[in-house]
């Protein structure tokens, strides 16, 4: 059997927040953002901009991963 791989952009929504353009501008090393989301909240994945998912963040041995919680 001949599998190819497709590359696709798989991305994990933390969470939002807004930000006058003077405050990005002086943002530093260190800094901590507020963002509109709880961190036990499960993440929104989009496949190629598209939510399929939400999902749990954790590790996979020593890599950070996600574990599928739902499909919407």
């Amino acid at each position: 059997m001949n599998i190819e791989t497709i590359p696709i952009e798989i991305v994990a929504l933390l969470g939002k927040t807004e930000l006058p353009k003077e405050v990005i501008d002086q943002l530093e090393i260190g800094d901590i953002l507020p963002l509109d989301q709880k961190t036990d909240s499960p993440l929104s994945l989009t496949v190629d901009g598209e939510k399929r998912f939400s999902g749990q963040p954790g590790l996979s041995n020593t890599q950070k991963a996600i574990k599928i919680k739902s499909i919407p």
